[in-house]
C-alpha cells in the first residue's frame, strides 16, 4: 500500500487533473449561466452528459492509473478543439450568410429599378401607340375630305418642252437671275465704280455717263462675241456624222449654250475692247486718270460684261435700248427720271443707266436725268455719227432730199431721223446739227 501511494505522489498526473477540473468548471459555470439551452456548444445537456461521467463519485475512488488518465485528458483536449472549429465554422457560415444577403439586398433593388423602367417604357409605348392611331384617324379623315379634289392622272405622256421656248423652266430661271443680276450692278456695283470715279473726276454728270457708256459698250462687245461663239457651235455639230435637222440643230446649239456658254466666256479680251471703244468717245467723255485711264472701273467692267454675256445666252435674249440720241423726249416705260432732274423738263440731259429690254418689251427700267438746255458732253456727236454716218449728218445739214439719205444711210437711219424730226422739230435739229 505505501508503495503505490509513492508512486501516485511522485507522479504529476493529479496536479495536471486538478488543473484542468478548474478549468472545466469554470467553462461549465460560464455555459451554464449564458446559454442554458442552446447555443454554438450543444447546450448544458451536452456539456452534462460529457463532464458528469468524469465528476461522477466514483471517479476519485476508481482505480485510475497514470496511463488511463492520460487517455481522459487527450480526449478531453480533442473535444474542446472540435468545440473551436464549430465555433470557427459557425462564424465563417453567418459571414457568408450576411454576404449572401447583403448580395440578394443589391440584386433585388437592382431588379426592383428595371421593374421600374420596364413600366414606364410600356406606359410610353401605350402612348405613341394611341396617338398613332389618332394620327392615322386623322389622317384617313382628311383623305376622304380631300378625295374628291384630286386630279386624275393625264393618260397621254406629256411632251417635252424645247429649249428654245420660253416656259422652258431653266431659261426661265437664268433669265430671272440675270435681272437679278442687272438690278444688283446698277444698285450695287454702279455705285462703287461712281465712288471710285468721284476719286478723280468731280464732274458727277460725267461719271454718270461714263458708267453708262461702259454698260452700253459692254452689251455691244458680248453680242459680238456671242455670235462668234454661237456660230462655232452650230458649225461643230452640223459637221456631225449624221446631221440633225434645222429645228433639232438650233435645239441642240440652245443646249450646249446653256450647259457650257458660262464657261466659254473670255473675261479680259471683252474688258480691253470695252475700254478701247470708250476710248473712241473720249471728245465726249473725259478719262478719269490720265494714267490708268478707264482702267480705275475695271472691276465694274468685268461684271458688265459677264452679266451681259449672260443675258447674250439666253434663248430669248435680253438687251439694253440704245436711244437714238442724246436730247431725247423722255419715255416714261423705258425709262425713270432721276433725284436731281427737273421735271418741268422733257428732255433727256444725259442717261444715267440703260434700259433693260427684250423683244421690244421692257424688262427693267433705266434712269436718265432731265434738265433744261443743251447737253454738256459731246457724246452726242459721236453717238449720232456712229448711228447715222457723217454722210447722214451732211446731207442733213445741206438740206439735200429723203432719196438721198435713203441712198446714203439705209432706211433704218432715215427713219431715226424722221422720228427725231417729229419729236424736236426739223428746224430744231438742223440748228443743232449746225
Amino acid at each position: 500500500m505505501t508503495e503505490p501511494l509513492r508512486q501516485l505522489v511522485n507522479s504529476s498526473a493529479f496536479i495536471i487533473l486538478q488543473e484542468n477540473l478548474e478549468k472545466w468548471l469554470m467553462i461549465y459555470d460560464v455555459s451554464g449561466n449564458i446559454i442554458p439551452s442552446s447555443g454554438i456548444y450543444g447546450g448544458a445537456s451536452a456539456i452534462k452528459s460529457r463532464l458528469l461521467p468524469l465528476l461522477g463519485s466514483g471517479f476519485f475512488v476508481s482505480g485510475l492509473t497514470p496511463s488511463t488518465s492520460l487517455s481522459v485528458l487527450a480526449s478531453t483536449s480533442a473535444k474542446a478543439s472540435e468545440l473551436k472549429d464549430i465555433k470557427k465554422a459557425y462564424s465563417k457560415s453567418l459571414e457568408k450568410l450576411e454576404s449572401d444577403f447583403r448580395a440578394s439586398c443589391r440584386e433585388n433593388s437592382r431588379l426592383k429599378s428595371e421593374l421600374e423602367n420596364a413600366k414606364h417604357q410600356a406606359t410610353k409605348k401605350r402612348v405613341d401607340a394611341s396617338r398613332n392611331e389618332l394620327d392615322d384617324q386623322n389622317l384617313k379623315s382628311y383623305q376622304s375630305r380631300i378625295e374628291p379634289y384630286q386630279v386624275e392622272p393625264v393618260a397621254s405622256p406629256v411632251s417635252g418642252i424645247s429649249p428654245l421656248s420660253s416656259h422652258d423652266p431653266l431659261q426661265r430661271s437664268r433669265h430671272q437671275l440675270a435681272v437679278m443680276r442687272y438690278n444688283e450692278l446698277f444698285s450695287g456695283g454702279r455705285i462703287e465704280a461712281m465712288g471710285i470715279l468721284r476719286r478723280h473726276l468731280d464732274d458727277h454728270d460725267m461719271n454718270q455717263c461714263i458708267i453708262f457708256h461702259a454698260v452700253m459698250e459692254a452689251f455691244n462687245v458680248a453680242k459680238a462675241h456671242f455670235r462668234i461663239y454661237r456660230n462655232r457651235v452650230r458649225a461643230k455639230l452640223a459637221s456631225a456624222t449624221s446631221p440633225p435637222s434645222i429645228e433639232n440643230l438650233d435645239e441642240l446649239v440652245q443646249s450646249h449654250i446653256n450647259v457650257h456658254a458660262t464657261y466659254a466666256i473670255d473675261v479680259a479680251s471683252m474688258t480691253e475692247e470695252v475700254k478701247i471703244a470708250m476710248e473712241r468717245l473720249v471728245p465726249g467723255l473725259r478719262v478719269p486718270s490720265t494714267a490708268l485711264g478707264f482702267s480705275v472701273i475695271n472691276e465694274f467692267i468685268q461684271d458688265a460684261c459677264k452679266l451681259a454675256w449672260e443675258c447674250c445666252t439666253l434663248a430669248q435674249p435680253l438687251d439694253v435700248y440704245r436711244p437714238v440720241y442724246a436730247n431725247e423726249v423722255i419715255d416714261d416705260t423705258k425709262y425713270r427720271r432721276s433725284h436731281d432732274s427737273s421735271y418741268s423738263a422733257v428732255l433727256v440731259h444725259h442717261h444715267i443707266w440703260p434700259c433693260l429690254v427684250q423683244n421690244g418689251s421692257v424688262i427693267a427700267k433705266g434712269e436718265v436725268c432731265t434738265k433744261r438746255g443743251r447737253t454738256a458732253y459731246g457724246v452726242f456727236d459721236t453717238t449720232l455719227n456712229r448711228c447715222f454716218g457723217t454722210k447722214t449728218r451732211a446731207y442733213w445739214r445741206f438740206g439735200n432730199a429723203s432719196s438721198k439719205l435713203n441712198f446714203a444711210v439705209g432706211t433704218r437711219s432715215l427713219r431715226s431721223l424722221q422720228r427725231l424730226e417729229r419729236q424736236l422739230g426739223r428746224t430744231a435739229v438742223r440748228q443743232y446739227l449746225r
